[in-house]
Protein backbone atom coordinates (compact mmCIF):
# COMPACT_ATOMS: atom_id res chain seq x y z
CA UNK A 1 0.00 0.00 0.00
CA UNK A 2 0.98 3.63 -0.40
CA UNK A 3 1.17 4.66 3.23
CA UNK A 4 2.89 7.97 2.50
CA UNK A 5 0.18 9.02 0.04
CA UNK A 6 -2.54 7.93 2.46
CA UNK A 7 -0.89 9.83 5.32
CA UNK A 8 -0.60 12.94 3.15
CA UNK A 9 -4.27 12.82 2.16
CA UNK A 10 -5.45 12.17 5.72
CA UNK A 11 -3.31 15.08 6.90
CA UNK A 12 -4.92 17.39 4.34
CA UNK A 13 -8.38 16.22 5.37
CA UNK A 14 -7.62 16.93 9.03
CA UNK A 15 -6.31 20.40 8.08
CA UNK A 16 -9.53 21.05 6.13
CA UNK A 17 -11.55 19.82 9.12
CA UNK A 18 -9.70 22.27 11.35
CA UNK A 19 -10.77 25.05 8.98
CA UNK A 20 -14.41 24.18 9.62
CA UNK A 21 -13.93 25.19 13.27
CA UNK A 22 -13.26 28.84 12.43
CA UNK A 23 -16.82 30.01 11.67
CA UNK A 24 -18.53 28.33 14.65
CA UNK A 25 -15.70 29.57 16.85
CA UNK A 26 -16.22 33.14 15.69
CA UNK A 27 -19.98 32.86 16.22
CA UNK A 28 -19.40 31.50 19.72
CA UNK A 29 -17.04 34.38 20.49
CA UNK A 30 -19.49 36.97 19.14
CA UNK A 31 -22.40 35.60 21.18
CA UNK A 32 -20.16 34.85 24.18
CA UNK A 33 -21.75 31.48 24.82
CA UNK A 34 -18.59 29.97 26.33
CA UNK A 35 -17.83 27.51 23.53
CA UNK A 36 -15.38 29.78 21.72
CA UNK A 37 -12.43 28.44 23.65
CA UNK A 38 -13.32 24.83 22.78
CA UNK A 39 -13.59 25.65 19.08
CA UNK A 40 -10.29 27.54 19.17
CA UNK A 41 -8.48 24.70 20.92
CA UNK A 42 -9.95 22.14 18.54
CA UNK A 43 -8.88 24.26 15.57
CA UNK A 44 -5.26 24.45 16.73
CA UNK A 45 -5.03 20.78 17.77
CA UNK A 46 -6.50 19.54 14.48
CA UNK A 47 -4.30 21.95 12.52
CA UNK A 48 -1.19 20.73 14.35
CA UNK A 49 -2.02 17.04 13.88
CA UNK A 50 -2.92 17.52 10.22
CA UNK A 51 0.27 19.47 9.62
CA UNK A 52 2.36 16.77 11.30
CA UNK A 53 0.80 14.18 9.00
CA UNK A 54 1.02 16.25 5.83
CA UNK A 55 4.34 18.10 6.15
CA UNK A 56 6.77 15.13 5.99
CA UNK A 57 4.89 13.65 3.01
CA UNK A 58 4.10 16.80 1.03
CA UNK A 59 6.53 16.22 -1.86
CA UNK A 60 5.45 12.76 -2.91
Amino acid sequence: MHFRAITRIVGLLVILFSGTMIIPGLVALIYRDGAGRAFTQTFFVALAIGSMLWWPNRKE
